[in-house]
C-alpha cells in the first residue's frame, strides 16, 4: 500500500511540475517572440501532460525551438514585404505623371505624390475620396458613367477637366489599366498627364489658322474688289467729265437741266468716295508714306469725331508713350481712327464712352512669326480702341472686315468703313485684332512699326 501511495504522489507532482515547466518556458518564448516580432502569442491548452517531467519538458523544448524558428521565418517575410512595399511606392512616387490606384467604385486606394501636387491636395486628402469628387461637372458624369461599363475593358484613355484645389482648372490625360483581374473587386492603376498648355497651344494654333484664313480670303477680296473699284472708277471719272462740260455758262442750260446735271456730279462724287475706300483697301491707290507723329494724328482725328458723334458719346485719349513716330500717311491713318469712331458710334446710340490708349510694346520673333499678318520683330506703338456700345455677335466677328458686310438696317451703311481700316493698317505694316462680346463693346487692337530713325525719305506704295 505504501509503495501504490508514493507511486500516486510522485505521478502528481509530476504533472504540477510539467505544467509549471510549460508555464515557464512558455513565458520565456513569449518575451523572446514580442522581442524578435514586436507583438506577443498567447498560446491556451499547448502543454500535455505526460506523467514525467523530463518526457514533458524534452517535447515543450522541441515545440518551442520549432516555434521560434517559424517567428523568426515571419519575421524575415515581413522584413521583405516592408521593403517590396517601399520599392513600390518609391516607383510609384518617381513616375513622372501623377498615379492613382482605385478600386471598382472610383475610391482613391493610393495616390502619388505628384497626382496630389498636380491638383494642389496633399495625400490625406485624396485617399480615400472618390476620384470625381476632384473633377468639374461635366467630367465627373462622364467618369462615373464610363466606370459603370468597364466592366468588360481592361484599358481605357481619356480626357477630363479636374478642378484645383485653388479653383482653377486642369486639363488632364488620364490613362488606366486594370489589375487584380482574378480578384472579385478589381482595381485600377491610373496615370494622369498635365495637358493644359497642349490644349492651350493647340487652341492658339487653332485660332491662328482661322485668323490666317480669315486674311488670306481678306487678300483675295481685295484683289477682286480693287479690280472692280478701278473699272468702276474709269466709269465715274467719264460720267463726272461729261456732267462738268454740261453745266458750263456757254452751254445756256435752262435751271431744270442744271439741277439735273449737278445731281449726276454729286452722285460721282459719293461713288468716287467709295471706289477710294475700296482702293485703299485693295492696295491699288497711291499712298505717300513719310514719318508721321500718331500722336498728333489721334488727337486731330478725336477733334474731329466729338464733333461728329453724338454729344452723349465721351471721348477719351490717354497717351503713354513717348516714341510715336511711324512711317504712314496722316490722313489715311486719320481716316481709319475717325472710321472706327463713327462705327463705335453706331453702337452706343444712347451715349457712351470711347477710349483710346497708345503703349509701346517689343515684339520677339517668336510673337511675329505667330501672327497672321507681316510683321517684324522690334518695337510697336499699340493702340487700344475700345468702346462700350453693343458689342458684336460671335457669327459676326469673323465678317466685319470683310467688303460690303454691314449689321445696320438698309441704307444706313455701306459696309467698307472698317474694311477700309483693315486695308490702311496693312498698309502701314501693321495688324488689327478685335476682341468683343455682345453688350459689353469692342476692343480693336492696332499695332504699327515705330521708326528708328526719323531722318528717312519720302516714299509711295502704288
Amino acid at each position: 500500500m505504501r509503495k501504490k501511495e508514493l507511486s500516486v504522489i510522485r505521478c502528481r507532482f509530476c504533472f504540477v511540475l510539467s505544467i509549471v515547466i510549460g508555464a515557464v518556458i512558455l513565458s520565456l518564448f513569449s518575451v523572446l517572440q514580442k522581442r524578435i516580432i514586436g507583438t506577443p502569442i498567447h498560446m491556451k491548452g499547448f502543454i500535455i501532460p505526460l506523467g514525467f517531467g523530463g518526457i514533458s519538458g524534452g517535447i515543450l523544448g522541441f515545440f518551442f525551438l520549432k516555434m521560434l524558428n517559424q517567428q523568426k521565418l515571419i519575421k524575415t517575410q515581413n522584413t521583405e514585404i516592408r521593403k517590396t512595399m517601399q520599392r513600390y511606392m518609391e516607383l510609384f512616387n518617381l513616375l513622372p505623371n501623377g498615379a492613382e490606384l482605385i478600386d471598382e467604385k472610383g475610391i482613391i486606394i493610393e495616390c502619388s505624390d505628384n497626382s496630389a501636387r498636380m491638383l494642389g491636395y496633399t495625400l490625406d486628402e485624396m485617399i480615400g475620396k472618390p476620384v470625381s469628387s476632384f473633377m468639374c461637372t461635366e467630367s465627373s458624369e462622364k467618369f462615373i458613367h464610363n466606370l459603370k461599363f468597364s466592366v468588360t475593358s481592361s484599358r481605357f484613355s481619356e480626357e477630363f477637366t479636374f478642378i484645383r484645389k485653388d479653383g482653377t482648372r486642369v486639363e488632364v490625360l488620364r490613362s488606366g489599366v486594370r489589375i487584380s483581374e482574378t480578384e472579385k473587386h478589381p482595381a485600377w492603376l491610373c496615370i494622369n498627364m498635365d495637358i493644359t498648355e497642349r490644349k492651350k497651344t493647340q487652341k492658339a494654333k487653332e485660332v491662328m489658322m482661322e485668323q490666317l484664313y480669315h486674311h488670306r480670303r481678306l487678300d483675295a477680296l481685295g484683289k477682286l474688289v480693287g479690280g472692280v473699284a478701278h473699272d468702276f472708277n474709269n466709269v465715274l471719272s467719264g460720267i463726272s467729265g461729261a456732267a462738268s462740260i454740261l453745266v458750263l455758262p456757254e452751254n445756256n442750260l435752262d435751271g431744270d437741266t442744271l439741277e439735273l446735271i449737278k445731281l449726276i456730279l454729286q452722285s460721282t462724287k459719293r461713288g468716287s468716295a467709295l471706289t477710294s475706300k475700296l482702293l485703299a483697301f485693295s492696295k491699288k491707290e497711291t499712298v505717300s508714306f513719310e514719318p508721321t507723329d500718331l500722336k498728333e494724328v489721334l488727337q486731330n482725328s478725336v477733334a474731329i469725331l466729338r464733333c461728329t458723334i453724338p454729344k452723349e458719346i465721351k471721348t477719351a485719349l490717354i497717351l503713354c508713350t513717348e516714341e510715336s513716330v511711324i512711317s504712314g500717311c496722316a490722313s489715311a491713318l486719320e481716316n481709319a481712327v475717325i472710321n472706327l469712331g463713327i462705327n463705335a458710334g453706331h453702337a452706343m446710340p444712347e451715349g457712351g464712352t470711347i477710349t483710346i490708349t497708345t503703349e509701346q510694346i517689343s515684339l520677339s520673333m517668336t510673337a511675329v512669326m505667330n501672327s497672321p499678318f507681316s510683321l517684324k520683330a522690334g518695337e510697336y506703338l499699340k493702340i487700344t480702341f475700345e468702346d462700350t456700345g453693343s458689342g458684336i455677335s460671335p457669327e459676326h466677328i469673323h465678317h466685319i472686315f470683310e467688303p460690303f458686310f454691314t449689321t445696320k438696317p438698309g441704307g444706313e451703311g455701306t459696309g467698307l468703313g472698317l474694311t477700309a481700316v483693315y486695308g490702311i493698317v496693312k498698309d502701314h505694316s501693321g495688324s488689327i485684332e478685335v476682341e468683343s462680346e455682345t453688350g459689353k463693346g469692342t476692343r480693336f487692337i492696332i499695332l504699327f512699326p515705330l521708326l528708328q530713325n526719323t531722318e528717312i525719305e519720302t516714299k509711295s506704295i502704288p
